[in-house]
């Protein structure tokens, strides 16, 4: 079984959020830099059956580096969505230039 994870530089994209309220300004912005991944934790019968599946979460990085309100976005089997949710709690990423960005993560096991 196989985790298909892009690149955190490519995968994890500005979703929306303006940084100022005021006239609608663009601002280039880097990709959060991930210090610390930790990977889900699959099932030994799903690896074992070849159950494939995927989920995209959504989530912001607090000032400490740390994911929070993560949210599913689409999954296809509670079990994979679980694992990502649990795994992704515990990843770590360097402080971000801005607060309060929305990214996007999906992730296919194949």
């Amino acid at each position: 079984m196989k985790i298909l994870t892009q690149s955190i530089l490519l995968s994890v994209l500005a979703l929306g959020g303006s940084v100022l309220s005021a006239a609608p300004q663009t601002m280039e912005l880097k990709a959060p830099q991930a210090i610390e991944i930790i990977e889900p934790e699959v099932p030994v019968n799903y690896m074992r059956w070849g159950i494939k599946g995927h989920v995209v979460v959504t989530f912001q990085i607090n000032e400490e580096g740390q994911p929070e309100n993560i949210h599913l976005v689409d999954y296809d089997d509670r079990v994979y969505a679980k694992v990502v949710t649990k795994a992704l709690r515990q990843w770590r990423f360097e402080k971000p230039e801005v607060e309060g960005i929305t990214y996007r993560l999906p992730i296919n096991f194949i």
